[in-house]
Parts: structure tokens; sequence; C-alpha cells
């Protein structure tokens, strides 16, 4: 293991948090807010978390808990328990072929919101795009960026930008001069090389396999996005010609 993978003194710390956050772009994983360094119990190694509903804007922590994942004694991965919201039933759509047009309900929604609020929406793209072609549809780097498409009983494959320190996420999210690298497919990238097959068993837990990964990560394609922001701002993405559908997952009051 290379000390760029290592967060202290764990694999299983580096596997595990970020599986937990690829597939289920439903939830974030806020891992500036995560303890870092996992602690020895009875039960076994425990990484303690902050989970959060993508619910958007400030003040979301409202929808956030602590929790843990844990590696027991006799080498069972044991991780929280996710319930359905909003953004779980959009993505079970996700891949279903349905177009929403502007005449649908969820653009007007979005065009009669008023701008007190933060919505978040899934967004869909008509062919998968790569994240150089991504700047004149959502130039932000606040996000959860889907890197596949459906996935057999599965959430599609997803990775966010969250984590501001350069090993927030257990390894070196930034370039040689110290800025954080802001391409989703290359921070997935960086994080698939470090796997090998001794990670095997911290992986199908969460339904993962190297060659998923690794095939996902070979392509580099962003397959739809979940985003939030202003009402107007979110709008002009969801009637971008290259957005195919989009599901509104929440509404918030905006706190500044």
């Amino acid at each position: 293991m290379t000390s760029e993978s290592r967060r202290n003194g764990g694999r299983f710390d580096l596997v595990a948090a970020n599986s937990l956050a690829v597939v289920n772009p439903d939830y974030e994983i806020d891992f500036d807010l995560t303890v870092s360094v996992a602690r020895i119990t009875n039960n076994g190694r425990e990484v303690p978390l902050t989970v959060e509903v993508q619910a958007g804007g400030q003040g979301a922590t409202q929808y956030g808990w602590q929790d843990k994942l844990t590696l027991s004694q006799s080498g069972e991965v044991r991780y929280p328990t996710l319930f359905h919201s909003l953004a779980s039933g959009a993505l079970s759509r996700f891949g279903s072929g349905t177009e929403y047009h502007r005449d649908k309900v969820h653009v007007r929604v979005l065009e009669e919101l008023p701008e007190s609020v933060r919505v978040t929406v899934l967004g869909e793209f008509k062919r998968p795009l790569a994240w150089e072609d991504m700047k004149d549809i959502w130039n932000s780097e606040v996000g959860v960026f889907l890197l596949s498409g459906a996935r057999p009983s599965a959430k599609p494959l997803s990775w966010d930008l969250n984590g501001l320190d350069c090993m927030a996420r257990g390894f070196n999210i930034c370039g040689p001069e110290g800025a954080k690298i802001t391409s989703p497919s290359e921070q997935f990238r960086r994080w698939v090389a470090l796997l090998g097959e001794e990670d095997k068993g911290y992986l199908e837990p969460f339904g993962l396999t190297l060659e998923e990964l690794r095939a996902a990560a070979a392509k580099a394609r962003i397959h739809g996005l979940i985003v939030t922001g202003e009402p107007e701002i979110v709008l002009r993405f969801a009637e971008d010609y290259r957005v195919k559908r989009i599901d509104i997952v929440s509404v918030i009051p905006y706190e500044s």
C-alpha cells in the first residue's frame, strides 16, 4: 500500500467510504465533516461518517446524521442503512427512456418557483458526455456526477467533488501545485487506480467489482447530474438541448 492511499493505516477506510458514496448518489458523504481517524473497538475497526440526504442548499445539514462504517473482527463489512428518498425514486427511473419536454410538469414547476428557494434536480443526458463538454451545461463544481447508465438492481455509479482538503477522501485529489482537481472523472480514475485484487472483499458488500469500476474509469463519461441552485439557474440546465429528462428531488428555503 502506497503512502498516498494510506488513510491512518486503513485500506478499508479508503475503499469502503468512497464505495459508499459511489453507489449512493442520492446521499452525500461529507468527507470534510467526517472524522478521518478510524477507531478500534470491540466491534472491530470503525470509520465515523457524516451522511446527508441530497437536499441541497445552505442549511442542508438538517437532513444529515452521524453514522459509521465497520469492519468486524471476522472481516464483515457493515455500513449505514440509507432510506428511500425522492432522489432515490428519481434514480430508479434513470435510464428508463422517458423524456420530459418543456411543457412537462417538472419544467413548469421550475418556471413558477420563487427565487427564495434552492431546488435540486436529477438530470439525464441524451448521450454520455466528457467532462470537457460540461462547462457550458453546468459550470459549477457543486453537483453529483453520474458516471454510468442504469445498473441492474442498483443506482448509477457516481462521483462528487466533495472534500476541500487534498486528502479528505483518503487519497490525493489535488494536482502538483496543490489545487484540487476539478474533474470528477479524473478524481474517480485516481481512486480506481489505487484499487487492487486485495480490495475485492471491501467492494463486494457495495455491489461493486474491479472490472465495472475500471471500465467506467476508462470511459470517463458523465451520464447525468444531480444539481442544486436557484430555480432560474437550474431551469437553464433543464432546458439545455443535451438534457434528456429531469426530476425535481428537493425544494427548500434558502438560508442566507
